[in-house]
């Protein structure tokens, strides 16, 4: 396989599946009505539970839409993207520092450096075992410093790993305070998750 070929496959799965490059809607958006602050549990504390979306991402100068699902196993994950009509559907595991990316392209990649995998397939450093703090719409360190949005802009924004992540609305699922819409800006790439479907795992 060619490396442009590795590349263009890299940044389709990793870039669909982790919602990190995403292409933002050109259009202003308002955030909805806020539930009420001390509406739905905390969902930080939360070990095992899913969420899955729709994403959208530009590769080589065109815009790939398909669906990502996320769930999050203790401090791993097991992730799932696929492109329109399921195709170059991509599996992303992660557990212990160790990351399993698959997809009929590519085979089977292992790595216990996930971001310098993806910044060398995706020109992206995406910091995967963050993923599980950012979908439940919080930082992963406890020293982070976490700022309100004011109303008409969001819910909340921090900075880490050279992320900016913005909350932008919340939902209240199964009593549960869950993201809605997360915003993730590194350099000059901008990111849109939109959770459709959220769910509490037993482990």
């Amino acid at each position: 396989m060619s490396a442009a070929t590795l590349k263009h496959v890299g940044q389709f799965g990793l870039q669909l599946l982790l919602a990190l490059t995403l292409s933002a809607c050109a259009t202003k958006f308002t955030p909805p009505t806020q539930p009420a602050e001390h509406i739905g549990k905390d969902i930080r504390q939360l070990q095992h539970w899913e969420a899955s979306g729709k994403a959208s991402t530009r590769v080589f100068g065109k815009t790939v839409s398909g669906t990502f699902s996320w769930q999050r196993v203790g401090e791993g994950f097991e992730a799932e993207g696929a492109g329109p009509l399921g195709q170059m559907r991509t599996v992303v595991v992660g557990q212990e520092g160790i990351v399993l990316i698959q997809n009929s392209s590519i085979g089977t990649l292992y790595t216990d450096d996930p971001e310098k995998l993806s910044e060398e397939m995706a020109y992206t450093p995406v910091p995967p075992f963050h993923l599980n703090a950012w979908l439940s719409g919080w930082p992963k360190e406890a020293e982070t410093k976490v700022s309100l949005l004011p109303t008409d802009q969001g819910v909340r924004e921090f900075h880490e790993r050279g992320w900016h992540v913005q909350v932008i609305s919340e939902q209240i699922i199964d009593n549960y305070r869950v993201p809605e819409r997360i915003i993730m800006t590194w350099d000059h790439r901008r990111v849109v998750v939109a959770i459709n479907n959220w769910q509490a795992k037993t482990p």
